[in-house]
């Protein structure tokens, strides 16, 4: 069995900057936190647009210090 089908995943931020999306995820491996990027493909529909909206998930165990580090550099 796969642990990743266990995991409770939370969205913890939605941006709709690559760049950003990328310093968290950046952030968020530094502090050895798993996540998942969803939606990151998004622009590849309508790449006129420039938007591309990226959710950031974590582990449920991890959403409170995962959101402590991305308020702290995003707000």
């Amino acid at each position: 069995m796969n642990n990743q089908e266990n995991i409770n995943w939370k969205k913890i931020w939605v941006s709709e900057d690559g760049m950003e999306a990328q310093l968290i995820k950046n952030l968020l491996e530094i502090e050895g936190i798993p996540f998942q990027l969803r939606n990151v493909n998004s622009n590849n529909l309508f790449p006129e647009t420039g938007i591309a909206t990226v959710d950031i998930f974590v582990p449920d165990n991890y959403e409170e210090q995962a959101k402590k580090i991305v308020n702290e550099n995003f707000e």
